[in-house]
């Protein structure tokens, strides 16, 4: 357990040795916290690069608005997990995107810092175009309106196998290598996969993904890879296949097949699309949800009805993605727990071991600017939301530290906890000195006065 108290009003004695004690103290040396420069420099050149991507909808700086700071602040960790995480990978390097909506083009300046690609993209089709009222006011029924649909242009990153698009709510724990590995294959290189073919590939559907697919022998076909979101729909109310895709975790084979027939279909008025049912009308019935009317609702359309399931697999919601959520909705009628999956028994995610979590999303347990000292012994999710916070928490300061070591006089803002002192202290240490008294205390950023930034302060 970090003592943050150890160094608290760190900088006031001058001493330059800090930065490393810190690091010894969390366990994060290294390559998790040594200088970020070194490590660009000095990291072995990989055979393949994937991509990472997020989509910004709306950003400003014309006032001082927390909420948009906080949003750059998981930019900044979102990044440096992504990093750390790669570091790990014995195959893939990454690059990575953003796509910022003209609304947000405020934000480009500190994205770029932070080491995004950015992309400045309008939504991909003219809302008044969609031939179907009901699909155009369904855009509302979801956290960005239609503006939702930037994350399509992960389809057109071409010059990669693979593209990651995460929610900036999100953090990314392991290499996904094993996934990488299916997702990177073609027909040319399938043949050569045998070993991956024959070993990996029943490995990974036993413990990766939801349910055993009929073409996991053929890896070259599988185009997308995906959770899904079961809070949204109270069995029995809707087969698996007609609930919707999680929005915050996308894993794509960029093609521009996908990408046109997707915005047809939005544009043709969504295969007869009912507010109230979904994609395909009543017939079909994929929606009746929130957010059903954008891309978690097209996606899980698409993949199904019109791909019949041959070119996608759903991932196993305890390891991709997680949300640390109840696998259980009560049914009144039965006057009994159901598993929302409509399995008969169901894994409780809520128990996953945080060593086999890839990437986790910040939903249920709330967000790490929340600042909440989850208890393991108050609540089910305490323990692992706690850990989720955590890490969340260490990434941020293991950052911090790089820019201790690369900006001369930075000092990040930290409030020093003694976890000694009582139980609070101690589940507060969990958040590594970045709240006071509940409330969130943003990140400072290098050599920053509110508009400028130090360039590549992620590298």
């Amino acid at each position: 357990m970090i003592e943050i108290s150890t160094f608290r009003g760190y900088g006031e004695d001058g001493s330059g040795d800090l930065p490393t004690r810190i690091e010894s103290s969390l366990g994060i040396g290294g390559g998790r916290g040594g200088n970020t420069t070194s490590t660009t420099t000095m990291r072995k050149k990989k055979e393949i690069i994937v991509a990472y991507a997020v989509s910004i909808t709306h950003f400003t700086m014309a006032k001082e608005d927390e909420g948009e700071f906080k949003m750059l602040d998981r930019a900044a960790v979102l990044h440096k997990s992504i990093q750390l995480a790669m570091e790990k990978s014995i195959t893939y390097d990454y690059h990575l995107y953003a796509f910022v909506h003209p609304d947000a083009i405020e934000c480009i300046p500190i994205m770029t810092s932070f080491g995004y690609r950015v992309q400045v993209r309008d939504t991909p089709f003219n809302i008044s175009g969609i031939k179907n009222p009901e699909l155009i006011e369904a855009q509302g029924n979801g956290c960005c309106d239609e503006k939702e649909y930037l994350k399509l242009y992960s389809y057109l990153l071409s010059d990669y196998p693979v593209v990651v698009h995460l929610d900036l709510d999100t953090i990314v724990l392991r290499p996904m290598d094993d996934l990488f590995d299916i997702m990177t294959t073609t027909k040319t290189t399938a043949k050569t996969k045998t070993s991956l073919k024959e070993d990996n590939i029943e490995r990974f559907a036993q413990t990766s993904t939801m349910w055993m697919k009929q073409n996991n022998n053929n890896t070259e076909q599988i185009n997308f890879m995906f959770t899904r979101d079961y809070n949204m729909v109270d069995p029995p109310r809707k087969e698996v296949y007609q609930i919707g895709v999680q929005g915050g975790f996308l894993v794509i084979r960029p093609n521009q097949r996908d990408f046109d027939r997707m915005v047809n279909i939005i544009l043709s008025g969504g295969h007869g699309f009912d507010g109230g049912e979904g994609w395909g009308g009543r017939e079909l019935a994929y929606g009746g949800y929130y957010g059903a009317g954008t891309i978690q609702g097209l996606a899980s359309f698409y993949y199904d009805y019109y791909e019949n399931s041959t070119r996608s697999v759903e991932l196993n919601k305890c390891y991709y993605n997680t949300m640390v959520d109840n696998r259980y909705h009560f049914d009144k009628d039965l006057k009994k727990n159901v598993c929302r999956t409509t399995e008969d028994t169901c894994e409780n995610c809520r128990e996953t071991n945080l060593e086999k979590i890839y990437t986790a999303h910040f939903t249920v347990c709330g967000k790490p600017e929340w600042c909440h000292t989850w208890d393991p012994k108050k609540s089910e999710e305490g323990r692992l939301c706690g850990a989720l916070f955590r890490e969340w928490h260490k990434v941020r300061l293991s950052l911090e530290i790089d820019w201790m070591k690369r900006f001369d006089g930075y000092v990040p803002k930290l409030n020093g906890v003694n976890p000694t002192e009582s139980q609070e202290k101690y589940l507060e240490s969990n958040l590594m000195g970045h709240c006071k008294d509940g409330k969130y205390i943003p990140l400072r950023y290098p050599n920053s006065d509110g508009r400028r930034y130090a360039v590549d302060m992620i590298t």
